[in-house]
């Protein structure tokens, strides 16, 4: 009798002894990833995890030749699907160009910025189909069918949006169903579920890992949910980093449950609930009666979004807003400040007592100050050309007479509460995590001294960890200038561990 052998999956990725380093002018390299070796098969689904600011995005963009300049790469080989992969060649773009989009899909972080705005969704999706040559006569059927299994209700009504009319959640899903629309041979999700609610996000999840296994799509997820990734991957890799030291740990789920850097990330809670105690004569400092929001659609009337909504905030009260990814969270925040002239917005609106609608550009201006929105799209809000210090810098100076050393110690003093390096003050955006840019907005709008700050979706791209400490924070900042909040958040608990009050959209 003869055993037939069973031959293995080819293998899509390779990497031997990868080691990444961030140079700086005026200071050594910084170690980000060093000397890692993984393998990863087709159909195999590889988990990556780790804290906020541990390279797990930047490892992602190397292979893809997206690194900036200041980043320099080495490895002992590189291969993808058995030809060279030209992991030193960061930012030529003849050196990847092949591989983009057919050979290496990529979900990114924030997928409004992966969208021209001027586009619609399916001219968005046409783009994609002259790469693969598909005939104008099936285009259409074919994005109905991704569009359906990410699970957009009536897709069709989404194929003449432009990237503004949509919620995060709704982006990050259609930008997932252009990935695999071309079919490439490894997929990486860069945290494909944030802002996506409990039960979207094991749908996505399972539709991600079932659609590639079928393919014999490798597929790489890049999560802080580390129990949602366990439970989807074969591998798990695990990056630990700190200022000036970096380590990891590659092996199968089983292998790496006990190991470290896993426990720290599973062994957080968000502390005790926060309870009521708001005094009910504290002066309102944000509030909506029976406020309705649609958007203008050109030729097409008024979209309406959200109507009856009623809400009063205290000072020193702590909102929570939740609701299922696309009902109109973001949309409400946005109308409050009157941040897109697209929307059209009915109601009372009054900020400390005054309508923002009925001000003139000088005073919208002044009020808008003293509510602050750090937004779901982090690294959007971010000016690219800028250093972190001069973003900052740039909120400091709207302050009237304010002196520029006094704001400087400010910004030192926030940075430590939200656990953020001086070094990060020389770095441009593109150079810092998700997490890292989420908490430099968070830092940028404290810097205004508001009455209000508006969070969107604050802990979308943020360890256990560090959800705890920015909790900390928060509840410090609520307490010692008694600053009223509005945290929009699919996170249930999360929001019961800090929230006076949680109030559900539907």
């Amino acid at each position: 009798m003869h055993l037939t052998e069973i031959a293995s999956p080819p293998c899509v990725l390779s990497l031997v002894n990868l080691s990444i380093w961030l140079q700086s002018a005026d200071k050594p390299a910084l170690p980000l990833i060093q000397n890692l070796t993984l393998h990863l098969h087709s159909g195999e689904v590889l988990g990556v995890v780790g804290r906020s600011g541990a390279a797990k995005t930047t490892l992602m963009l190397s292979l893809l030749g997206l690194l900036p300049q200041s980043f320099v790469l080495t490895a002992q080989s590189a291969t993808f699907a058995g030809a060279l992969l030209p992991i030193d060649k960061q930012g030529d773009e003849a050196a990847f160009l092949s591989l983009r989009g057919r050979g290496i899909g990529y979900i990114f972080q924030e997928p409004k910025a992966a969208f021209n705005p001027l586009h619609t969704v399916a001219k968005s999706f046409d783009e994609l189909y002259r790469q693969l040559g598909l005939p104008k006569k099936q285009r259409k059927q074919d994005m109905l069918h991704w569009l359906r299994l990410v699970h957009l209700p009536n897709p069709e009504q989404f194929l003449h949006r432009y990237v503004h009319e949509l919620s995060g959640g709704e982006a990050r899903r259609i930008s997932i169903a252009q990935v695999l629309a071309l079919r490439p041979r490894l997929v990486i999700a860069d945290e494909p579920t944030g802002a996506l609610d409990s039960q979207l996000t094991d749908e996505i999840l399972t539709l991600l890992t079932d659609l590639c296994r079928q393919n014999d799509t490798a597929l790489i997820l890049v999560s802080h949910d580390l129990p949602s990734v366990m439970t989807h991957c074969d591998q798990l890799l695990a990056l630990a980093r700190t200022d000036d030291n970096c380590h990891h740990a590659i092996g199968t789920v089983q292998d790496l449950s006990n190991h470290a850097i896993v426990r720290q990330l599973l062994a957080v809670d968000y502390g005790t609930p926060t309870t009521p105690s708001i005094n009910n004569t504290e002066q309102v400092v944000l509030e909506l009666q029976q406020v309705a929001v649609g958007y203008r659609r050109f030729w097409w009337g008024i979209k309406q979004v959200l109507s009856g909504i009623d809400l009063q905030l205290q000072r020193g009260q702590i909102i929570g807003m939740m609701g299922a990814s696309g009902i109109g969270k973001s949309t409400l925040a946005k109308a409050v400040l009157q941040l897109d002239n697209q929307l059209k917005v009915s109601g009372l609106v009054l900020i400390e007592g005054k309508n923002p609608h009925q001000l003139g550009a000088g005073s919208l201006r002044q009020l808008r100050r003293r509510v602050q929105l750090v937004m779901q799209e982090v690294r959007a809000s971010l000016n690219p050309n800028l250093t972190i210090l001069d973003s900052l810098l740039e909120a400091i100076a709207t302050n009237d007479n304010q002196e520029l050393t006094s704001e400087l110690a400010l910004i030192d003093e926030l940075l430590a509460l939200c656990g953020l390096s001086k070094q990060l003050l020389h770095r441009y955006p593109d150079e810092l995590s998700g997490g890292e840019c989420q908490r430099i907005c968070l830092v940028r709008a404290l810097l205004a001294r508001p009455s209000v700050l508006i969070l969107d979706e604050p802990t979308a791209m943020l360890d256990r960890i560090s959800i705890a400490k920015l909790l900390d924070l928060l509840k410090n900042i609520n307490q010692q200038y008694g600053t009223a909040m509005l945290i929009i958040s699919h996170d249930k608990a999360m929001l019961e561990a800090i929230c006076h009050k949680i109030m559900a959209l539907d």
